[in-house]
């Protein structure tokens, strides 16, 4: 009996480092790339369905703490537990900035979304923003009261959101390094957050078990999920914006938001599951535990509602009114063109436990959603896609 009916399979599992992994991520382009960082000091570099190590980067004196890529994955980041921060060239395997000013554990990393800035969180509870050309940081942004667990980039690069340990959502301008808007609603810390790939909709997942949803109009909250049995480790949207992905250690969940509802739940024992992708109609997670590192695929195409049923298995009471669920229409936003596909579907060592019978509720009574702004106001147009470093300085400064 394969697992779950061949809705996801564990497609690899290996051990990556010589001391326990810290810390994972997949290449933003195709999933076809991932990064691991250990106590080791190493950050190792990975093929997708391949258990051998493609390169292994050393520089740091202390264990690694976090990694990610660029946009382009020419390049990869990774911070220390002593607050350094390292870029290497991946095809020249060399470090081409060392940036320091943090006084702790590098928690979270990402690059902005043009040009050649890079935002760092730690467990100083400070933000940093840094130009890789210069080695400098431009700005430090202050205000939270716990580590940053993670932080984005708004797709316009306008904006930039962290989440804490404290709870909170910040908002921050770019330019001004000023909070925007600060979102509490959440009781322990915020573990992961993404924005729409269409919509002003920012998700958050935290650790207090729940998905809040909120409009970035407004900075009204849309809805909440009902609390899982773990906390919330990852969280992804589809590509075209239809749904959420939740990743706890031990499930999988699909979620809608107006109101917030479970389309699927999978039952998935991958522990520590660290970063989440969607590629090809196919969710890639990562996940690591000691010295090892495991790889799962999902085939989207066997989940609600990407199946072609809509009906939620459970609709939670817990919505922010008035926004009521989307009509069951064919989504017309844009599509985003499909990569190759993984690699075959090996089966798993051994079943995983079956599913409980899902919950099933009557249908609530529904209005038409709010209108919010569409993928035209996240969408870089003309000459914002090829912004340069002087326009993106300008901006920043």
């Amino acid at each position: 009996m394969t697992f779950q009916s061949k809705r996801a399979w564990r497609l690899q599992e290996f051990a990556a480092h010589g001391g326990n992994v810290n810390c994972l991520a997949l290449g933003p382009k195709k999933a076809r790339l991932m990064a691991t960082g250990g106590e080791d000091r190493k950050v190792n570099l990975w093929t997708i369905g391949s258990p051998t190590v493609t390169l292994s980067l050393s520089g740091h004196t202390s264990g690694i703490d976090c990694v990610g890529f660029d946009e382009s994955e020419e390049h990869v980041v990774a911070g220390s537990a002593s607050g350094t921060i390292k870029l290497w060239n991946i095809d020249k395997a060399q470090v081409v900035r060392t940036l320091s000013g943090h006084k702790a554990n590098i928690s979270a990393l990402a690059f902005h979304t043009y040009g050649k800035f890079l935002a760092s969180g730690s467990l100083d509870t400070n933000v940093r923003l840094w130009d890789t050309r210069r080695q400098g940081c431009i700005y430090t942004y202050k205000g939270h009261g716990g580590r940053i667990n993670c932080l984005k980039f708004s797709p316009d690069g306008k904006w930039i959101v962290t989440g804490s340990e404290d709870g909170t959502v910040k908002m921050w301008d770019l330019g001004t390094s000023k909070v925007i808007q600060e979102f509490k609603q959440h009781s322990a810390g915020v573990s992961c957050l993404e924005f729409h790939p269409c919509e002003f909709l920012l998700a958050t997942g935290s650790s207090d078990k729940t998905v809040k949803f909120w409009d970035l109009e407004t900075f009204d909250l849309v809805s909440t999920t009902s609390c899982e049995a773990k906390p919330i480790r990852q969280i992804v949207y589809d590509p075209k914006g239809d749904a959420l992905f939740s990743g706890a250690e031990d499930s999988l969940r699909v979620y809608g938001w107006e109101p917030a509802r479970v389309y699927d739940s999978l039952c998935i024992f991958w522990g520590k599951v660290a970063d989440m992708t969607v590629q090809s109609n196919q969710l890639i997670g990562a996940s690591f535990q000691h010295t090892n590192v495991a790889v799962w695929v999902v085939d989207i195409g066997k989940l609600k509602p990407f199946n072609g049923d809509v009906t939620p298995l459970v609709e939670t009471s817990d919505s922010a009114p008035p926004h009521a669920a989307p009509t069951q229409t064919p989504s017309t936003r844009p599509s985003v063109s499909p990569s190759q596909p993984m690699p075959s579907q090996p089966a798993l060592s051994q079943p995983a436990p079956s599913q409980p019978a899902p919950v099933k509720q009557e249908p609530l009574k529904r209005t038409p959603p709010k209108q919010r702004k569409n993928l035209q106001h996240w969408e870089q147009k003309g000459p914002t896609r090829n912004r340069d470093m002087a326009s993106c300085r300008r901006m920043l400064m």
